[in-house]
Order: C-alpha cells, then sequence, then structure tokens
C-alpha cells in the first residue's frame, strides 16, 4: 500500500476543473456515500470518456452488500448519477466503469449513456422513495421486499441492464429500511427474539420432533412449484440443524434445497451463497472443507501501511473484553522506525474492557511499564504472529521502565481469529 500523492477534495472535484499528470488531463467528481463512503468518477477530456467506477454498471448494484458492509445511500446515488449527466452527459461520447465493458455514443444510439445514467438514477430513486413510502404505511422490512420485488417499472425492470444479476429489487430494498430505521420491525415480539442455536430446538420440539419437522420439509420440497415452497424448507431445516448440527438428514435436504433456490437465483452473489451453504453442509462435521488453508485477513504488508491510530484500533478490536474487563493498564510505547506520520511516543491504556490510544509519552511514574519496540516488531504483535518474549530476544522490544509482565498481560487479552467458520451450520 503506497501512501497518494494527490487527494481529491471539494476544490479539486469542481465540474469542468481539469487537473494536468504529465500528459493526461483529468476531472473528477466526488460521490461520496454511493457504491463507498469515499466514491468518485473521473473524466478524461481529451477523449471525451467518462469513467463511473462502480456507480453505474449494467446491473443492479448493492445499497446493501452481502458480504456485510454499511449501508449506502440510494438517494445520494441517484443523485450524484444525475449530477454526472449535467457535468459530462453532453461531453462524453464513451461511459466505462470499473468492472465492466464501454458505452457508446453510436449513430443509432446517440443518447445511449444519458440514457444509461437516466435509467440507473430513477432505478435507485425507486427502491429509495417506494421503501419509505411502504415504511410510512406501517409496512416493516420484509414485508416491503415482498410486496415490491417484483413491482418495479417495466420502463426500468426491463432495462437489461438494470436486472438483479448482483444488488436485488429485494435485499436493497431491506437496505434503505435498514438505512432509516434499523433493524426492528416495531413488533414488540421481534425486540428480543431468541437466538438460533436456542430457538431451533424449540421450534422442533413444538413441531413434533426432528422427524417430523425433515418430513413436512421434505413435502414442501418435493411438492415445490414455486420458490416459496423452498423457502420454508429452509427456514424449517435450519432450524433441525441448529438445533442438532450433526442431524445428516436435516443437513442434506437443507443442502438439495439450497442448491435448487441457488439455482433459481438470477443474482450472482445470491446463488455463490445458496450454493456455498448447501456445499458447507454437505461436509463432515463442522463444516469446514479439509485441509482447507487458512488465508491471513490482514497481512504484514497491509498493516505496515497502517497509521498508528489505525493499527491500534484493529489492536482493540482483538482484545477480549469481558475477560480484560477487571484489567488496568498504562504502557507506554517509543516506536522507532515507524512511518513518517507516525508518533514516536504513545500511550496505551486498558480499562473497563477497551483499549484507548493516545499519541502521547506515557508518565513513567505511573505508567506500568515503558518499551522502545520497532514498529515492525509492533506489526508482528498485532497481527499475532510474536510474542513480547520473543520481540525482546530479536532485539525489536526493549523494557525501559518495569517488566515485560504489562505487555504480557494485554498481548494474552487478545484474540486471534479464524479464517473458517461456520455460516449454515451453529
Amino acid at each position: 500500500m503506497l501512501a497518494p500523492t494527490f487527494t481529491v477534495n471539494a476544490l479539486r472535484a469542481q465540474k469542468g476543473k481539469v487537473h494536468h499528470f504529465g500528459p493526461v488531463n483529468m476531472e473528477f467528481q466526488l460521490t461520496p456515500g454511493t457504491e463507498a463512503p469515499s466514491e468518485m468518477n473521473f473524466y478524461l477530456p481529451d477523449i471525451e470518456t467518462v469513467c463511473m467506477a462502480e456507480n453505474a454498471t449494467p446491473t443492479l448494484h448493492n445499497l446493501y452488500s452481502l458480504r456485510g458492509a454499511q449501508v449506502r445511500d440510494a438517494k445520494a446515488w441517484s443523485e450524484y448519477l444525475r449530477q454526472s449527466i449535467e457535468w459530462y452527459g453532453d461531453r462524453s461520447k464513451v461511459l466505462f466503469a470499473s468492472h465492466f465493458w464501454p458505452r457508446w455514443n453510436t449513430e443509432e444510439t446517440p443518447n445511449a449513456i444519458v440514457s444509461f445514467l437516466n435509467s440507473q438514477a430513477d432505478l435507485y430513486r425507486y427502491l429509495h422513495d417506494q421503501a419509505l413510502r411502504q415504511a410510512n404505511h406501517g409496512r416493516t422490512m420484509l414485508e416491503i421486499a415482498e410486496d415490491l420485488d417484483t413491482n418495479v417499472p417495466a420502463s426500468i425492470a426491463d432495462r437489461w441492464f438494470n436486472r438483479g444479476y448482483y444488488g436485488t429489487v429485494n435485499h436493497n430494498l431491506k437496505a434503505v429500511y435498514q438505512r432509516y430505521l434499523g433493524w426492528f420491525d416495531g413488533n414488540a415480539a421481534h425486540l428480543h427474539t431468541l437466538p438460533p442455536e436456542e430457538v431451533g430446538p424449540l421450534y422442533v420440539e413444538a413441531l413434533g420432533g426432528a422427524d417430523r419437522v425433515v418430513e413436512i420439509a421434505r413435502e414442501a420440497f418435493e411438492g415445490a412449484t414455486t420458490a416459496t415452497q423452498y423457502r420454508w424448507a429452509a427456514e424449517l431445516l435450519s432450524h433441525v440443524v441448529f438445533a442438532d448440527r450433526d442431524n445428516r438428514e436435516a443437513r442434506t435436504l437443507e443442502a438439495d434445497v439450497l442448491e435448487q433456490l441457488g439455482y433459481q437465483a438470477e443474482s450472482g452473489p445470491w446463488r455463490n451463497f445458496y450454493l456455498a451453504a448447501a456445499f458447507e453442509l454437505r461436509l463432515p462435521d463442522d463444516g469446514i472443507p479439509p485441509g482447507a488453508p487458512s488465508q491471513p485477513i490482514i497481512t504484514p504488508a497491509v498493516l505496515a501501511a497502517m497509521p498508528l491510530d489505525m493499527l491500534f484500533d484493529y489492536i482493540g478490536i482483538r482484545l477480549n473484553g469481558p475477560d480484560a474487563a477487571e484489567t488496568v493498564l498504562t504502557i507506554g510505547f517509543t516506536i522507532t522506525g515507524g512511518l513518517s506520520t507516525d508518533p514516536d511516543q504513545v500511550t496505551v491504556q486498558v480499562r473497563n474492557g477497551v483499549l484507548i490510544y493516545t499519541p502521547a509519552t506515557a508518565d513513567g511514574d505511573t505508567a506500568d511499564a515503558t518499551y522502545t519496540i520497532t514498529r515492525d516488531g509492533l506489526n508482528d504483535l498485532a497481527l499475532g504472529n510474536t510474542t513480547p518474549g520473543e520481540l525482546a530476544t530479536n532485539g525489536d522490544l526493549t523494557v525501559d521502565t518495569g517488566s515485560l509482565d504489562p505487555l504480557n498481560t494485554l498481548n494474552d487479552l487478545l484474540d486471534t481469529f479464524a479464517y473458517w467458520f461456520s455460516l449454515t451450520l451453529p
């Protein structure tokens, strides 16, 4: 990861403002809160070409990404697309995006670019406004998604580049609801629901036992004529699996059901989730592929490029709060070999189960210990690749005051994260 040499901000991203990078001229349009919190389009005036980043691609995009992300702003997305038309629509002969092929204005379709952008702007605005309209009628997130899933105007939905090959109308409507109203639908019965591991056995018992629930699900699966029966069967079987993860009959049947839902899915991510879940259910025991590699989530190269505040944010996430609830520590670090923007002196405190980072020199009289540590050594410690004792032995850590005990205490309170964990199993 390299630090940028040119930062696009509101002053640099103005209509018609050209910036020169060697022989290349560029204009920028900031579009924060659309496809990403920090997103922008850019224009190449010399070749009359606009890059729409991931803001306008030949598919309905995600307002909520199923892999997990902050919900995006459908209203802002629509408005920035209209701004793109205003800034670049009559000046562009070519449009391209980060992951898709170009789109051209031609003699046969002289307004192809503007028509495309207008249609997508209308799509995102429709999802936004109609989700809120229904919410103001008292409809819940699930009801809104079910009501409007197939009720997008044909003038928008029948344009192939608006189809749900990636995002879907269904989960994007839920995203709009979540953005404004959150997870709670106002029904007090849903205010403090039981987790799957607890409610699964209760449902199974209430329905007559695991064999009976599997029998009902199999009848729904084998007699299914619509996706509704598959969805019902999947819900039933998930309760059985969460009641008893070793129920091989339920796991196999749920895999068959989810596989069929995957085959029916127009959205690639929906299909992937369904088929990956079926794969997991069919695996032995814990659903983790035998011999699966444990891929590092945070790599040394990524960590080495992080500013110190972000590095200690990551260590704070690793801190096991319940285990650290009674621990009170103050540790000072002098850090060598860090980034040019890093402070040389920092203080780290642990209290109330949280880690607090301050870019300041620790008070030697009140700190439990102070250390001089290399940035490489700190990175390895943050990754869980080493211990304070090993760092002291190899010369990456020196005890200035106190002992290694406080740092060992902190290190022992840090969780390590497994790459593989179950999604369709308890």
